[in-house]
């Protein structure tokens, strides 16, 4: 919130305090110092500005500074992330393979709940590695955690498919397999664009470190 007021404003503040100084300036100028009471007024209020001009850039600076830290913290954080997104994205891709000749003929229930076991096998992401990854840009924190919840939706649908009475009829089980591919596409999408930020991330730090080691 600070930094957007303070890019909105600062500009605004360099000229004000450029036109007091030269205020203060003309002031002098035109109306010289009578006696040691008129300094000490002037010496205080300007004295005074500056010290809220002081207050004003130690709190953009440590503002700044905070965000460099947790931009940096969540850089390293993505990069365990990004392995196991890129992991169950290949999942998901090896199981829309499986799952589109089962639109053509009649799925068994034991095909579906198979297919969920494995998926609930795979090591996920948390939602804590979710929320270290906020300040990455173009959410990638908030597809993370879409795609979490995504994902153990599907898993449950799988898993449960046995359960499920409406599934005994095949023409439901072939509708429920178009279904659920229509999910794992939409989860795609969502795994996709975080794996993509999470990657630009990592190639951000690396091309620092290449510079930094260049010179």
């Amino acid at each position: 919130m600070f930094i957007k007021f303070w890019n909105a404003a600062r500009w605004f503040l360099l000229a004000g305090s450029i036109f007091i100084a030269g205020m203060v300036c003309a002031m002098f100028v035109k109306h010289p110092f009578k006696d040691i009471g008129d300094l000490a007024t002037w010496a205080g209020a300007v004295g005074t500005f500056l010290a809220f001009c002081g207050t004003i850039w130690l709190a953009f600076t440590e503002t700044r500074n905070k965000q460099r830290e947790e931009r940096t913290r969540a850089v390293i954080a993505s990069a365990g992330v990004a392995l196991k997104v890129s992991r169950i994205r290949i999942y998901l891709q090896k199981l829309l393979d499986e799952l589109h000749p089962l639109t053509e003929r009649v799925a068994k229930l034991e095909e579906l709940v198979s297919i969920g076991g494995v998926l609930q096998s795979a090591t996920l992401w948390t939602q804590e590695d979710a929320t270290k990854l906020v300040s990455l840009p173009n959410d990638c924190a908030a597809h993370l955690a879409f795609g979490l919840a995504q994902y153990h939706l599907l898993i449950d649908m799988l898993i449960r498919a046995d359960e499920n009475t409406l599934l005994q009829s095949p023409e439901n089980r072939k509708r429920f397999c178009v279904d659920t591919i229509s999910v794992i596409n939409y989860l795609l999408v969502s795994i996709n664009l975080a794996e993509k930020e999470c990657r630009i991330a990592l190639e951000e730090i690396t091309s620092v470190h290449e510079e930094a080691e260049s010179s």
